[in-house]
């Protein structure tokens, strides 16, 4: 059996070292893995491929869990991230404007008084966990602030976030029993989520403001087409890329330095250096590891033969080490030529990524300025169990 076949992409062992696995599974022929259920897609090119077409391998799939209502009606209706062409290139069109550097302006402000916040915090603390102390609420409070939500909620918001992308992956466990047990803990705290955020929406369709819901609100008069339900998807949308995939690339940059403490000094001496740091580090530790796509008719992906509604997973991170594509890919070389994939791909590009390139930039530009050194305290890291976005679930440091 070939090792894409059998290798347990929910555990431990596998999150915790993924890229060996990744290797040899890109010097297989493609497989179907025996716990997901879907094509492991590996290789950069084929990886590439399929991002490329979005007629034949759609982002919109129904689940299987067929018997489970309400979970097939919270999972599959539509978003950005859910749609193919045409639809996806209209809404595209519709919120493009509003993710302009220009229209942001406030972003990089709030960012940079953020971020000193809670490298002050750092400081101040010593000993703390990078997760839970700087690397998860930045994020969560920068989008909050755009939004306009309270302060008081962001707890709640930092943890219906990842619950939804828990839910999202859920349908792949492929134990029937485990499935609906996660499936049934995770309902009532997404019923609560798009409660919140259909009140959210409500409040200021009557009193309207300078925050991102009032203006996806008045995109939404304006032109016509965007519903009510793809407001609140958007929202829904904006607070998972911006909290978890931006706390899982904080993360993996931090990460890079602890792994690689030569650079610590060569950043400090040369901040222009940052920018590309924050592009190997992108590709090395590849934030959001996958995707899934379901094939809309019989088609070939190389010499394979992938059947209509069949699932592939893209490991983007695979990807991103691919060593046709980039040479040494298991070497840390911030002067490469990077064309890593981290954003993704085609028409599914990240809308935000020179928004998320940005904030990375302010926040290690903080960390190297305000902090003389980081050392690790735990080297035994656990990882969430995710197939979708790879972070710690703590990460002790201290800082002097």
């Amino acid at each position: 059996m070939l090792q894409s076949q059998s290798t347990n992409l929910f555990s431990e062992e596998f999150l915790s070292q993924p890229y060996p696995y990744l290797k040899q599974f890109r010097q297989e022929p493609l497989a179907k893995n025996n716990f997901i259920g879907s094509w492991v897609i590996s290789r950069y090119e084929d990886v590439l491929e399929v991002l490329n077409n979005p007629r034949i391998f759609s982002s919109n799939f129904r689940v299987k869990s067929q018997n489970l209502q309400e979970f097939r009606r919270i999972v599959s209706v539509p978003s950005l991230l859910s749609l193919d062409p045409p639809e996806h290139t209209r809404l595209k069109r519709l919120i493009s404007p509003l993710f302009m550097k220009n229209s942001l302006k406030e972003f990089t402000l709030s960012v940079q008084k953020t971020s000193s916040k809670f490298c002050n915090n750092l400081i101040q603390k010593q000993e703390v966990d990078f997760i839970k102390d700087f690397a998860v609420p930045i994020p969560i409070e920068i989008i909050s602030k755009l939004l306009q939500f309270p302060v008081e909620d962001i707890e709640d918001l930092k943890r219906w976030s990842f619950n939804l992308i828990s839910i999202a992956s859920a349908d792949l466990i492929p134990d029937k029993k485990k499935k609906q047990e996660k499936i049934n803990s995770l309902l009532p705290e997404v019923r609560n989520f798009h409660k919140y955020l259909q009140e959210k929406i409500q409040q200021k369709e009557q009193n309207s403001g300078d925050d991102l819901i009032s203006k996806l609100i008045a995109v939404k008069d304006q032109d016509g087409t965007l519903s009510s339900e793809e407001v609140l998807r958007l929202i829904e949308l904006l607070l998972i890329t911006s909290h978890e995939t931006t706390t899982t690339s904080i993360t993996s940059c931090l990460l890079c330095l602890l792994k690689y403490p030569e650079y610590w000094q060569l950043l400090k001496n040369d901040k222009t250096l940052i920018p590309f740091f924050i592009e190997e580090a992108l590709r090395f530790t590849s934030p959001v590891i996958g995707l899934f796509r379901q094939a809309t008719q019989d088609t070939t992906i190389g010499d394979t033969k992938i059947s209509k509604q069949d699932r592939v997973y893209l490991s983007l991170a695979s990807a991103n080490h691919d060593e046709k594509n980039f040479c040494e890919p298991e070497t840390f070389n911030i002067h490469r030529n990077n064309k890593h994939i981290a954003f993704g791909h085609g028409v599914h590009f990240c809308l935000g990524a020179h928004l998320a390139r940005e904030e990375l930039r302010i926040i290690m530009e903080d960390i190297l300025t305000k902090i003389s050194s980081i050392e690790l305290l735990d080297e035994n890291i656990s990882w969430k169990t995710n197939l979708l976005i790879r972070v710690p679930s703590e990460l002790y440091i201290k800082t002097t």
